[in-house]
């Protein structure tokens, strides 16, 4: 015949290892804070929770999954009554990758957690996809035309940003054309058309898009473009005399959109009065006939009012004009009663 024993009461027995309580949520974006916050808790071999653990903290660290990093929240609250709680919890990684955690802490077994998919995060950086030409003439669109991308923190492109892109030279130069691209398509930005006004010189383009970091792109060397303006490079005397040819005689260059000297140029330029009423080019137009880029006038006399300011227009080549500073009339010799 069989014999029965009294009561047997059993309490927690040692704490020998970590339990997920809370899992992290099974989709997530990179670089945020997971949505659903990750619980441990202590057991003994059992499964009981060791109440008694109220000291210590746990980690979390990438078990499974490539490029995949903690960058917020990797270490627990404390343990109270057992468990910890992890706030704050941020994971970045490669979008479409799933990842899973271990947890670990007071030398107990660790635990792993269910998987974790990663969707791109927030928009933080352009990165250049295609770079630009390495040579161009100044003026002239790119030949090879730049694509920007739009990323998250972890490198992964960001497929529904909206807006555009600008690019402006890093340092020197004058201009660009077409600076704006066009809108973001599945995180890319492309230009069409960009083209680079400056001295002939080496530059790199800056391309930024607000809320992001900007990108810098690689050396672009930049020599003469197509002549397309006149500029004074001897500007007319700020006081002149009636009738008088002027005592600086003006001096016209051809240049390119980027202030490039085309030293190819024939024919001569034009001078007229632009504002200023009642004046005149009496004598002295056209100019000499363009020598390296440069037209030199002689004899250019202008009569008008007395104490009136005239600007003179400076034309030729079917290039853009260009018009003087002012010159303030004074009286001429006397000529009449």
């Amino acid at each position: 015949t069989s014999a029965a024993s009294t009561g047997i009461v059993m309490s927690t027995g040692a704490a020998t290892q970590l339990a997920i309580t809370t899992e992290p949520s099974a989709t997530e974006n990179s670089g945020a804070v997971l949505a659903q916050v990750p619980v441990v808790k202590v057991e003994d071999s059992s499964g009981n929770v060791v109440t008694s653990v109220n000291s210590g903290t746990a980690s979390a660290v990438i078990l499974t999954g490539t490029g995949g990093n903690i960058t917020a929240g990797g270490t627990s609250s404390t343990f109270a009554n057992g468990v910890a709680t992890f706030t704050g919890l941020t994971l970045t990684g490669v979008a479409g990758t799933a990842y899973t955690l271990q947890f670990t802490g007071g030398g107990f077994t660790s635990a792993a957690s269910t998987g974790i998919t990663l969707s791109a995060g927030a928009a933080t950086q352009l990165v250049v996809g295609t770079q630009p030409s390495t040579t161009d003439n100044s003026g002239a669109a790119l030949a090879q035309q730049p694509t920007v991308k739009i990323e998250d923190s972890a490198g992964n492109v960001v497929t529904n940003a909206t807006g555009t892109v600008t690019a402006v030279i890093t340092s020197g130069g004058v201009s660009v054309t077409n600076g704006t691209s066009g809108a973001f398509s599945s995180g890319v930005a492309t230009f069409s058309g960009l083209a680079l006004n400056a001295l002939a010189g080496n530059y790199t383009l800056t391309f930024s898009h607000s809320g992001t970091s900007s990108v810098v792109s690689g050396p672009i060397t930049v020599s003469a473009g197509a002549a397309s303006q006149l500029v004074i490079t001897t500007p007319p005397s700020g006081t002149e005399t009636n009738g008088v040819a002027l005592t600086q005689q003006p001096a016209v260059t051809v240049e390119d959109s980027g202030g490039n000297n085309i030293t190819p140029a024939s024919g001569t330029a034009t001078a007229a009065i632009f504002t200023g009423a009642g004046g005149n080019i009496s004598s002295g137009s056209p100019s000499g006939a363009f020598n390296n880029g440069v037209a030199t006038f002689s004899g250019l006399t202008l009569t008008g009012t007395n104490n009136t300011t005239y600007t003179l227009k400076f034309t030729g080549g079917g290039f853009t004009s260009a018009a003087s500073t002012g010159i303030v009339m004074s009286t001429g010799a006397a000529t009449q009663l």
